[in-house]
């Protein structure tokens, strides 16, 4: 387990590659603050349960890429940036320094861009 040769080999430890998401290096910083094993109920409790929320983030994080890479128009990529925004936006708000108005600014801005072009 990644997390575990983190804790195992401090000497070694190497970053995640950068598509997996600002997330999992919360959920690494916490792992090593915690000084437990991952077997543990703290990590059962407060790395295991943000897993889920980690995955999506970076399977958006790679359909995001590819739709970049396959040419998707501007309007459709934007609509689904505030999309993902939606799902979590505290933490935008903490992280991104994205706030609740911007948010909603942002979102309104991007389906009026793509509204037009829906027949």
């Amino acid at each position: 387990m990644y997390l575990s040769l983190l804790r195992a080999a401090p000497e070694t430890r190497h970053h995640p590659p950068p598509y997996l998401s600002p997330r999992m290096q919360e959920n690494v910083d916490l792992f090593l603050s915690l000084n437990c094993e991952h077997r543990s109920d703290a990590f059962t409790f407060l790395i295991l349960s943000q897993s889920q929320t980690v995955i999506e983030a970076i399977g958006h994080a790679l359909a995001y890429t590819a739709a970049v890479k396959a040419g998707l128009p501007q309007p459709i990529l934007d609509v689904y940036k505030c999309a993902i925004i939606r799902q979590d936006p505290a933490w935008y708000s903490e992280q991104a320094s994205i706030t609740r108005m911007e948010q909603r600014l942002r979102e309104d801005a991007a389906v009026s861009m793509f509204m037009p072009h829906v027949s």
